[in-house]
């Protein structure tokens, strides 16, 4: 599969930048685990080396390959590189790069909480909200007034299963809400999980099953993130 991408690619490349003029160039797409990409390309003409981005048909087609591919072990590719060589010989090469992959784990790894923050706070939102606004402001607007000002959110994994427990506080008086997490939550907090204890980021994280974040209501600060976040073993 890996190969027929390539040679796809390069024929793609070849027909953009065959009467380009430039007599040199090249290109390479860094891609990050959830299809986030960075780029970077120069092209010589004349003598002259120059900035230049790829087409956007080029890019478009290396990111519907690296969609397809990036569930495939064998095929999966985080790379791209295509370089116009003298004598106008045109080259693609998809790679996967592990350090790359696991640096781009270990920053999705550090703000996960954050994301997952988020998200229950979107969450309850939704549940202690589900019809109308409590209250118009004086130009008509919707005013919805807090129902909680700290929420301490609880997720503890044992045997592949998920538990967790939802406490949210208003003026130190507490309360439990009980609702049923999204399966894409569960998935995320699984994998973080896996991740952290027996995959590539093993060595940078300390064991646990028990993750806490204590939320302000709203976003968690960088600053004192362990403030808010603790991880541990239960």
């Amino acid at each position: 599969m890996k190969e027929k991408f390539e040679n796809e690619t390069k024929e793609l490349f070849e027909i953009e930048m065959k009467d380009s003029g430039f007599d040199q160039g090249k290109f390479v797409i860094n891609y990050t685990e959830s299809g986030g990409s960075s780029s970077s390309g120069y092209v010589i003409k004349e003598g002259e080396k120059i900035s230049e981005s790829l087409p956007k048909e080029i890019r478009k087609l290396i990111k519907n390959h690296f969609d397809v591919a990036k569930d495939d072990a064998s095929n999966r590719f985080n790379r791209a590189e295509l370089e116009i060589l003298p004598e106008g010989i045109f080259l693609v090469r998809y790679s996967w790069e592990a350090d790359h992959a696991r640096k781009d784990q270990l920053t999705s790894a550090k703000v996960f909480p954050q994301w997952i923050n988020d998200r229950m706070i979107s969450l309850i939102f939704t549940l202690e909200f589900p019809g109308d606004p409590t209250d118009l402001d004086d130009d008509g607007d919707p005013v919805y007034v807090s129902t909680w000002d700290k929420g301490i959110f609880t997720f503890i994994i044992k045997n592949r299963i998920l538990d967790w427990e939802i406490e949210l506080f208003e003026d130190d008086t507490s309360r439990k809400l009980k609702f049923k997490i999204p399966d894409y939550i569960t998935n995320a907090l699984l994998e973080h999980y896996d991740i952290t204890n027996s995959g590539n980021l093993k060595e940078e994280w300390r064991g646990w099953n028990k993750l806490v974040i204590v939320s302000p209501h709203n976003d968690l600060p960088f600053n004192n993130i362990d403030e808010h976040v603790f991880y541990s073993t239960e």
